[in-house]
């Protein structure tokens, strides 16, 4: 699937990824817990990868004993598993510096993140292992 970067095309795709992911097998819960990592994972590309209206982020799905999402994108290089902010969880919410919650979630929630560059493209591999 081809998605603008634009955030009034997000519900498409996050309705692509709901489908897939059920069809997949996973639970309603499970299902939402993937769509969840998905929505901030496209939702950082489309805000912050410089895109411009006419590139397409471009979304797979490959199901094998789990599902696997791809998210590509030609942006400038990006490895959101290479930001190493510290974060103090602690610190009340006011005094917290914004950022980095949302790859501590997608590593909570998927088994496996993966990225890679690749023909100056950003790819960024979501894996989810279905158990029964």
């Amino acid at each position: 699937m081809k998605l603008k970067p634009n955030l009034k095309y997000l519900s498409e795709a996050m309705d692509w990824v709901k489908k897939e992911a059920l069809n997949a097998g996973f639970s309603l819960e499970e299902t939402r817990r993937i769509e969840l990592v998905m929505e901030e994972a496209l939702v950082n590309v489309i805000v912050h990868a410089s895109l411009e209206e006419e590139d397409a982020i471009e979304l797979t799905c490959e199901v094998n004993q789990g599902i696997i999402f791809s998210i590509k994108d030609c942006g400038p290089p990006f490895n959101p598993l290479a930001i190493n902010k510290e974060l103090k969880l602690s610190c009340p919410i006011e005094e917290r510096k914004e950022g980095g919650l949302g790859i501590i979630m997608m590593k909570k929630f998927m088994d496996s993140l993966t990225y890679e560059r690749k023909n100056n493209c950003n790819i960024l591999k979501l894996q989810k292992t279905l158990t029964h």
